[in-house]
């Protein structure tokens, strides 16, 4: 090793030591929250034996919670945001109840007769959770390119009704119990929306 290299060696070493160490204080200091203990228990059961199901899905409630009191535009994006740009043009779905309200329901139904319910954090949305809203105009972006929500109705463009995801992944507790031939209600609130048109669509349609 050449001479110069040798006699920075140990400042090299000593500076390498400092970093290191600050960073493991700033993340412990400022990093991520920590997890819910009783929600982080559901990752070894066998070694959490005293702890409930019930604990560990409240730890895991507050987690979602906290999380989402964190991140209210990223958390309704990932509810009620459709799944493309294409769909039924979303007046067409307004006035469907309007039309045929012995096939589609009652305006105050909000096609709860299909497995949708509202959304409980939003009760003003026009739509149900699992029917996402977009538009041909694109989403709603702040300057560095960031969402500001599920749709800018100011903006010109043909507003489209498609289904969303989130619905089946938040376990929101809606409280929906509609149950109608074969839509069971679920404990989680998951409106199980595929499945229930599968399974019931021709009864559903033809047999209101």
């Amino acid at each position: 090793m050449p001479s110069h290299c040798r006699e920075r060696l140990p400042f090299a070493l000593h500076f390498f030591a400092v970093a290191y160490g600050a960073s493991l204080w700033i993340l412990g200091s400022h990093g991520l929250a920590a997890a819910n203990p009783a929600c982080s228990a559901r990752d070894d059961l066998s070694a959490n034996m005293t702890i409930s199901w019930t604990e560990i899905r409240a730890g895991c409630d507050a987690e979602r919670t906290a999380y989402r009191e964190q991140n209210p535009v990223g958390s309704s994006w990932f509810a009620n945001a459709g799944n493309g740009f294409t769909g039924a043009p979303y007046l067409l779905q307004r006035v469907l109840p309007d039309l045929a309200p012995e096939i589609w329901g009652r305006n105050d139904e909000n096609f709860g007769r299909f497995g949708f319910f509202p959304d409980p954090d939003d009760k003003s949305r026009p739509l149900p959770l699992g029917l996402g809203i977009a538009s041909t105009a694109g989403r709603p972006l702040d300057a560095g390119g960031n969402p500001l929500g599920e749709i800018d109705f100011a903006k010109p463009g043909l507003d489209v009704v498609t289904l969303a995801c989130g619905p089946h992944w938040t376990g929101t507790d809606a409280g929906w119990t509609g149950g109608r031939r074969g839509c069971a209600e679920h404990e989680d609130g998951r409106a199980q929306v595929a499945g229930c048109l599968l399974a019931n669509g021709d009864s559903l349609l033809l047999h209101p």
